[in-house]
C-alpha cells in the first residue's frame, strides 16, 4: 500500500468522500509529496507518523484525540505539526498526550497534569506547569524560564536516590562497562 493509498483510508470515515486537494496540501505541508507513491512500510518511523497524522486529519473529525503525536518526529516536524493544529483549531479541537514539557508549554491552551492516573492540576500553562508540581510528577529538578515566547523547561539533576538504589545503580553500571 502506498502512502497515498494509506491516507485515502480516511475516506472510509467520510463515506467515500476524500478531499483530494486537502490531501495534497497535507502531503506537501508534512513533506511527504515526494514519497506519496512509496510503500508505507518502506518509510522511516517519522515519515510513517506523519502519514498517520495526515490520515487522522483527513477524517475531518471535530475533535482529534492524539497520543504522543510527536513521537518519532524530528524537531522541525514536531513544531510543524503543533503549528498546524493550533493554526487550524477552527477546523478541529485537539486533545493530546504529550511528555515533552516544552512543546506542551509552547502550544497548549489548557494543561492537565496527571500522575499515576490521577489529575494533579488543570488550567493555564503558567498555573499548572510550575516546577514544584512537575518535580513531584517526574522526580527531577525542573527549572522554568519565561520570555515573550512563553515558557521553557530544563531538567536539572535527578533527586538523590536512596542508598540502596544508589548501590544497585553502581553495581548495574559496573556490569555494563
Amino acid at each position: 500500500m502506498t502512502v497515498r493509498e494509506y491516507i485515502a483510508l480516511a475516506s472510509f470515515v467520510q463515506k467515500g468522500r476524500l478531499n483530494h486537494e486537502w490531501a495534497d496540501e497535507l502531503l506537501d505541508y508534512f513533506d511527504l509529496t515526494a514519497l506519496a507513491d512509496k510503500r508505507i512500510g518502506k518509510l522511516s518511523g517519522g515519515e510513517q507518523q506523519r502519514a498517520n497524522i495526515i490520515r487522522a486529519l483527513l477524517q475531518n473529525a471535530p475533535v482529534l484525540l492524539l497520543d504522543e503525536p510527536c513521537n518519532h518526529l524530528d524537531i522541525r516536524h514536531q513544531h510543524r505539526l503543533m503549528q498546524y493544529l493550533v493554526g487550524h483549531s477552527n477546523r478541529a479541537s485537539s486533545m493530546m498526550v504529550l511528555h515533552d514539557l516544552n512543546l506542551a508549554a509552547r502550544y497548549a491552551e489548557h494543561i492537565i497534569l496527571m500522575n499515576k492516573g490521577k489529575v494533579l492540576a488543570s488550567g493555564k500553562v503558567g498555573e499548572v506547569m510550575r516546577p514544584d508540581l512537575l518535580e513531584s510528577v517526574y522526580g527531577w529538578q525542573i527549572r522554568r524560564y519565561e520570555d515573550e515566547a512563553g515558557f521553557l523547561f530544563q531538567k536539572l539533576n535527578a533527586k538523590r536516590p536512596s542508598e540502596k538504589n544508589d548501590k544497585e545503580n553502581l553495581f548495574y553500571r559496573s556490569k555494563m562497562k
